[in-house]
């Protein structure tokens, strides 16, 4: 049976490229946050540092050079998944690049 830390591993391994991952996202943060509450109130966790609460919420976000946002936008006849391993961008940041090229 699969629950929410399941679901959002492979919502991760996918790279949050689906429909419903943005709601497997939200649902993690939130159901995670209810565990941890209630370990405390058991006795399972004593208490959780500020540092690693924080830690826990940071999602590292890299910066795409204009040069490199160029390439991505102009190579729509190559595949998302080689241009992320070339260039070290995210699979959903060229995505969502592509997509904004396209809308204009």
């Amino acid at each position: 049976m699969k629950d929410y830390i399941d679901n959002y591993r492979e919502a991760y391994d996918r790279e949050f490229s689906e429909d419903g991952d943005k709601d497997i996202r939200k649902n993690f943060w939130k159901m995670a946050r209810r565990d941890i509450i209630r370990a405390k109130r058991t006795g399972l966790i004593q208490e959780i540092c500020v540092e690693d609460y924080i830690q826990s919420n940071y999602r590292p976000y890299s910066k795409i050079s204009e040069k490199t946002r160029n390439i991505i936008e102009k190579s729509i006849d190559i595949p998302a998944a080689l241009l992320s391993d070339h260039l070290k961008v995210s699979i959903s940041a060229i995505r969502q690049i592509r997509n904004k090229y396209k809308n204009k």
